[in-house]
Formats: C-alpha cells, structure tokens, sequence
C-alpha cells in the first residue's frame, strides 16, 4: 500500500498465465520484497527475481535486458541476486521509506538501471537457462530412476 503514493506507479489486474510473460517484459524496475517476520519466507524461491530479470526486451539504448530488480536483502533473494551487480538489495528489516529511496536511486540513476537490467538477463541465461541446463535435470531423474526401489 505505501507504493501506491508514488508518481508514475501503475498497479495492473491480474491476468491468464499465458500473458504474464507479455506483461513482465513492460517493467522497467520489478520490486520483490519478503516480510522478514514471516517464517514461511525462508522457505521460498527465488523466482520472483528472476521473472523479471528473464523479461527480455529492448532497452532504450537498443541492448537487451530485463527489469531491474530490488529485492529484501534475504537468503531467497541471494541465489540470484549480488547487490549492486544484477540486482538492488534492501535491508531485510527496512521500512517503507528505505524502499522508497532505493526505487528513487533507480528512476534518477538510468545507467545503474540498464547495467542492473543487462547484467540480471545475463546472469539468468548463464545459470537458470533450461536449454543449457537440461542435461543436469536429465541426470538427476536418471539417477532417481536408476536408485528408485520398489515398494
């Protein structure tokens, strides 16, 4: 709720899965926060993160990237995310005033931004692309398969 004073902060409705993906590619600076005092989050992905950071679209200086992210500086979040790299941190106790400087930096700071948007795509495509990674997967269910007994 405290975002919703922001200028320029559009809040959109959800949609059908098949066009979430249309609609992360619009996001200039995705926000992923955690409650610190919710115990359920220690237990989450980081997937949120990677969502926008996977939206690969076209930035105005014609390279590619997705959303610059700002994430709770938490256990979930730092799978993916290295502050200041491919990713904006913010405390894991802050408030909303914190967050609120941070999405600043990224609206007046464009060249973090865009080094933000180009490293997080990158890094995403190195180390969670399936089409480079699908021999691990194949192997893990190979050895599932292989040491299974049955019941």
């Amino acid at each position: 709720d405290y975002f919703a004073d922001l200028p320029g902060m559009i809040s959109l409705a959800p949609v059908p899965f098949a066009q979430y993906p249309m609609i992360t590619r619009q996001i200039d600076i995705g926000l992923a926060p955690l409650d610190y005092k919710d115990g359920f989050n220690d237990s989450k992905s980081d997937v949120k993160a990677l969502e926008y950071s996977v939206s690969r679209r076209r930035l105005d200086d014609g390279s590619y990237g997705g959303a610059a992210v700002i994430a709770t500086d938490h256990k979930v979040y730092r799978r993916s995310c290295s502050n200041r790299h491919n990713a904006l941190l913010v405390r894991n106790h802050s408030d909303a005033d914190e967050w609120a400087e941070t999405i600043c930096t990224l609206i007046e700071d464009v060249h973090l931004r865009r080094r933000l948007q180009k490293n997080a795509n990158k890094w995403v495509v190195q180390n969670r692309n399936i089409n480079t990674a699908w021999p691990l997967w194949a192997r893990a269910y190979s050895d599932m398969l292989a040491n299974r007994k049955e019941v």
